[in-house]
């Protein structure tokens, strides 16, 4: 068994948005949330522009939401998962993505993003 490329990213927030996480060369996306709130990922395919997760959607600057499945309760899927006092394992489905930012409801939320090409 060959050893897997994995990274992970703790998340670094700014007024509650996370940093760009460059998705393209991996398969898996996995986050591990803590704490007490929501998060919300986007996701873009755009393949060509830097894409400012701040900045609203737009032809030039696309992004969208990401459905997530929660891998701690089975066959759930979200744009929009809530913790409180807890811990989830979400999954990103990757078709295509080429960079990822999460967004968080309140200071009281953590996550680290793990990644890996599944090789």
């Amino acid at each position: 068994m060959s050893e897997r490329n994995t990274k992970q990213y703790p998340i670094t927030w700014t007024a509650d948005v996370s940093q760009v996480i460059q998705v393209s060369d991996f398969r898996n996306i996995v986050i591990t949330m803590v704490g007490t709130g929501n998060i919300t990922v986007n996701g873009s395919a755009d393949k060509e522009a830097v894409i400012d997760f701040t900045a609203a959607s737009t032809i030039s600057n696309s992004f969208a939401p990401i459905v997530l499945a929660d891998l701690t309760v089975a066959s759930t899927y979200t744009t929009n998962p809530a913790v409180s006092a807890a811990t989830k394992i979400l999954e990103i489905n990757t078709n295509l993505l080429t960079s990822i930012s999460i967004t968080r409801s309140a200071g009281t939320v953590d996550a680290i993003v793990t990644i890996c090409d599944n090789e």
